[in-house]
């Protein structure tokens, strides 16, 4: 994988940025830089394939001098034509205080991508482009940008390649065992299947891969019998992961259930979808709230009658994973809502009745949309995660 290099020299001119301060070591005078030159790139006379390179750096000849010892952000734009207009310029994603200033071959590829309004394979067209690219400086807590200087733009030639910007479906993992959903291990891709598994919760934090793999986690409550296992498809045992002499054991249709390591109580359980592994298993403190009840309310427009879910088999008061199937005769909008009042209701979408299948419910938030057919609705109450599934 190739690296891409360009030389900055900074040619500092140097102006007053505030008239009123005298220039004593102990009060220096602030100064603002008029602007730095780029070097041409060592690869400019090359069309370099940014599918077959790695990352691109620009590194300046030293520090902007503002006179002080202040923070300096660096930051680069790129534009695809000479005296680009502003709405023609990107500004690539990452920013340094350093005075080299890297970013990956695939940022400078979506921006290019994005500057060309590319969304669908079809819209775009292969071959050379002409880049031009640029440092930008400024204050770190110049937030807005105001002060913002600009090297000089250096040419390059570049071979992009398409790549969607669309995140990929989170690839999903589920629950099952004698302590999930009803307790009866049925996995089966049907009613009862589902109301035998429970999905892990994505992490809100997570950023996941073009193929949707990454890291999920739930906390649950395991009883002192309790035992489960994790598989990727509901009614499919061929992708698991089970638990043999303490050690967590993937695909192995032999190995035994993951039980409580430390006694009943709360477990939280991070897994990585990526390398099919479990990334910690561990005792936790109980969630600061339990609920009696978790209901749907509002299908058909029936703000009056709750649908109530079901808890975990054998977790009693200590239950957060909610469970219903449920038959939607037309389109329609619902909210699930803690023991019958509206003190705590979890809501979804940017507006209402938005159809979303999973997401972070929040108390308060929007009534959340859903199709004719049916369905299985699963609802994490610690993070508000939910998921609906259809039901054959």
């Amino acid at each position: 994988m190739k690296k891409i290099k360009i030389m900055a020299m900074l040619l500092m001119g140097l102006g007053l940025f505030t008239a009123c301060q005298t220039d004593r070591d102990d009060n220096p005078v602030l100064l603002s830089p008029d602007g730095f030159e780029l070097f041409a790139p060592e690869l400019s006379g090359v069309a370099i394939d940014l599918a077959n390179s790695q990352e691109l750096v620009l590194k300046a000849k030293e520090r902007p001098n503002y006179g002080a010892p202040v923070q300096v952000t660096m930051g680069a734009q790129i534009a695809l034509k000479e005296n680009a207009s502003e709405e023609e310029i990107a500004q690539l994603e990452p920013t340094t205080t350093d005075i080299t200033y890297t970013v990956t071959a695939s940022e400078v590829n979506k921006a290019i991508l994005a500057l060309e309004g590319v969304e669908e394979e079809a819209d775009f067209i292969p071959g050379e482009r002409n880049l031009y690219v640029r440092l930008t400086a400024q204050l770190a807590d110049d937030l807005e940008g105001v002060n913002k200087i600009y090297s000089n733009w250096q040419k390059l030639r570049v071979v992009p390649y398409f790549e969607s910007s669309a995140a990929g479906e989170p690839l999903f993992w589920w629950l099952i065992g004698g302590c999930i959903g009803d307790g009866k291990w049925t996995n089966t891709a049907n009613e009862a299947g589902y109301l035998s598994c429970f999905p892990i919760p994505l992490m809100k934090e997570e950023e996941y891969a073009k193929d949707g793999t990454g890291h999920i986690a739930i906390t649950l409550f395991v009883p002192e019998s309790g035992i489960f296992k994790l598989i990727q498809t509901v009614g499919d045992w061929n992708v698991q992961v089970g638990m043999t002499g303490g050690e967590f054991v993937y695909n192995d249709g032999g190995s035994g259930n993951i039980v409580p390591t430390d006694g009943a109580g709360y477990y939280r359980l991070e897994f990585d979808t990526k390398e099919g592994k479990v990334v910690s298993y561990e005792k936790v403190d109980a969630p600061a709230k339990s609920y009696s009840t978790v209901s749907i309310i509002g299908l058909g427009g029936d703000w009056a009658t709750d649908i109530d879910m079901s808890p975990a088999a054998g977790a009693g008061t200590d239950n957060h994973m909610w469970t219903a199937v449920i038959t939607v005769a037309e389109p329609t909008i619902f909210k699930m809502r803690a023991d019958h009042s509206w003190d705590m209701n979890w809501g979804y979408g940017a507006f209402e009745g938005e159809v979303n299948t999973s997401g972070f419910a929040t108390n308060g938030g929007q009534n959340i949309g859903i199709e004719a057919g049916k369905w299985a609705i699963y609802l994490d109450d610690i993070t508000g995660f939910y998921r609906v599934i259809a039901v054959e």
